[in-house]
């Protein structure tokens, strides 16, 4: 039974096109990387309602970035500045609604987990 699962998910890895490839990628090192430090570094919860908290936001901020990003007519430089204002606004606004930090704590945060996200996308790419 488990070889017939093993055998069945590495067919469908194989067919995965690159787009959702690298999607599934690129969530991969948001997830990893800015939920625990965003589980760390916010309080008023426990550790298990905080991480729950970073990770909602980053599905939500995540797939929200990727679904609009080619339908924004800019240049990558530009575009990348104005999603990821957008996105760390919103997650912002999002752990200052469950009561995790103030606002200006919050945002820069999320500025911080972001530019940190961005900049091993960016190396990620490179290599």
């Amino acid at each position: 039974m488990i070889s017939c699962l093993a055998s069945f998910a590495a067919m469908y890895l194989v067919t995965l096109s690159p787009g959702v490839i690298a999607y599934l990628t690129a969530l991969s090192v948001t997830v990893g990387v800015e939920v625990p430090l965003w589980t760390l570094l916010t309080e008023g919860r426990t550790a298990a309602e905080r991480a729950l908290v970073g990770l909602g936001a980053n599905l939500l901020t995540h797939g929200t970035l990727w679904s609009v990003w080619e339908f924004v007519p800019v240049d990558y430089a530009t575009k990348l500045v104005v999603l990821e204002t957008a996105i760390i606004v919103a997650e912002a606004v999002v752990c200052t609604r469950f009561g995790l930090l103030s606002w200006p704590r919050a945002l820069l945060l999320s500025a911080g987990l972001n530019g940190l996200t961005i900049a091993i996308g960016l190396w990620l790419n490179a290599a």
